[in-house]
């Protein structure tokens, strides 16, 4: 069963969710997904896996961070930081269901979500199970390969960006790259007390695999990395579903 919830973050802007409760009576172990920079809550990854956790008798809860999807607000107000928070309020949102079973909670992220999941895990020990697919982790790296150094400084100079996306043009403001390299996530994720599971494909040129490589050494014996031969940032054109079944492997044989 699929039901629509809108909750409002600590800016007062309205975000958009939507949490699958599968059928069965009892207690139901629940995973958090968070979408990817200029995805949404309905992009197929995260719609196919919420499809096959209730199969599995998984709830799920999947929402829009800013300006994204349905939620307010623009992508010039979003940063890593304010989506830490929105992650918060989705889970607070979650509190409220007593069929959920707050022992057996598992949270999903992916690329931007993957940052975002990381630093939300890495503040709490509610958390069973963390599972990243393709994860951004250093975006000093990621920017740099993106952009040569004149583009980096006309970013600061005029104080914003403008980037494509699937012919959609989206605004980030120099604050989204200060917030995005002010945390050395390789440090603050050595606090999280979760078992891990990264999936990466190690033909991605977007967010290179040698960042989960270097996230898994630094978590240590909690975390396993699954290299996904040939794909790439968007597991195209045929390596999608296998990279979603891994994910929901893991929650249905450890949640």
């Amino acid at each position: 069963m699929e039901n629509k919830v809108t909750f409002k973050n600590n800016k007062g802007l309205d975000l958009a969710g939507i949490i699958n409760i599968p059928d069965n009576q009892g207690k139901t172990p629940f995973v958090m997904i968070c979408h990817g920079l200029y995805s949404s809550k309905n992009g197929n990854t995260y719609t196919k896996l919420a499809d096959l956790l209730s199969q599995n008798n998984i709830a799920s809860f999947r929402f829009d961070f800013i300006g994204h999807g349905e939620s307010s607000g623009d992508t010039s107000h979003l940063s890593l930081s304010q989506s830490v928070s929105d992650l918060k309020e989705a889970f607070n949102v979650i509190s409220n269901y007593n069929i959920i079973d707050s022992s057996r909670i598992g949270l999903f992220g992916r690329s931007f979500g993957g940052n975002v999941a990381l630093r939300y895990a890495s503040q709490t020990k509610s958390l069973k199970l963390l599972c990243l697919n393709a994860p951004a982790i250093d975006w000093n790296e990621i920017f740099k390969n993106r952009y040569s150094e004149d583009k980096l400084l006309e970013w600061e100079k005029q104080g914003y960006i403008y980037e494509m996306f699937r012919g959609e043009k989206h605004k980030l403001d120099y604050s989204f790259y200060l917030d995005s390299i002010g945390t050395n996530i390789y440090e603050i994720c050595k606090t999280i007390s979760s078992d891990i599971l990264i999936i990466h494909g190690n033909a991605d040129k977007t967010v290179p695999c040698q960042q989960s490589v270097r996230l898994k050494n630094k978590i240590g014996r909690n975390a396993n990395l699954i290299e996904v031969e040939g794909a790439d940032h968007e597991f195209n054109p045929n390596k999608q579903l296998e990279s979603i079944k891994h994910s929901a492997d893991f929650f249905k044989a450890n949640l």
